[in-house]
C-alpha cells in the first residue's frame, strides 16, 4: 500500500460514524456513484435504546371524562381535539418516547380507565 493510501486509511479511521456518512454522501455525489443501497434511516443511530409509541386503545364509557381530563392537561390539547382524540380511539399517543416515558403515560391513562398498549418502534 502507498504513503497515501495509508495516510487517508488512517484519517478515515479517526472519523466518527456521522462524518462517515456525511463522507460516503460526498463521495457518491462528487462520483456518480453509489455507495451501499439505501435503506429506510429509523431515526436511530447504533447502540441508541429503541423508541416506543403509546396507543390509546379504548377508554371505558363511564371513565371517558377522566380521561380526557388527564388528555387534555398531559398534551396542552384545546378540549375539542382532546375529545375527538378519545372518542375516535384507537390512536397514537406518543411516538419516539424512550421505555419509562410510555410506561409512566400508560400508568396514568390506566388509573383513569384507559386501556393503552406500547408498541416498539422499529
Amino acid at each position: 500500500m502507498s504513503t497515501t493510501t495509508t495516510e487517508i486509511l488512517n484519517l478515515l479511521k479517526s472519523l466518527t460514524l456521522l462524518e462517515t456518512a456525511e463522507l460516503v454522501i460526498q463521495i457518491e455525489e462528487s462520483f456518480g456513484v453509489m455507495a451501499t443501497p439505501r435503506l429506510p434511516f429509523t431515526g436511530r443511530l447504533c447502540g441508541e435504546p429503541p423508541a416506543y409509541q403509546v396507543i390509546l386503545e379504548a377508554v371505558v364509557a363511564d371513565k371517558r371524562i377522566e380521561c380526557i381530563r388527564i388528555l387534555y392537561h398531559l398534551k396542552n390539547w384545546t378540549l375539542i381535539e382532546t375529545k375527538k382524540f378519545v372518542d375516535s380511539a384507537p390512536n397514537v399517543l406518543e411516538k419516539g418516547v424512550d421505555l419509562s416515558t410510555a410506561e409512566k403515560l400508560k400508568q396514568q391513562l390506566e388509573v383513569a380507565g384507559a386501556k393503552i398498549s406500547i408498541q416498539k418502534v422499529g
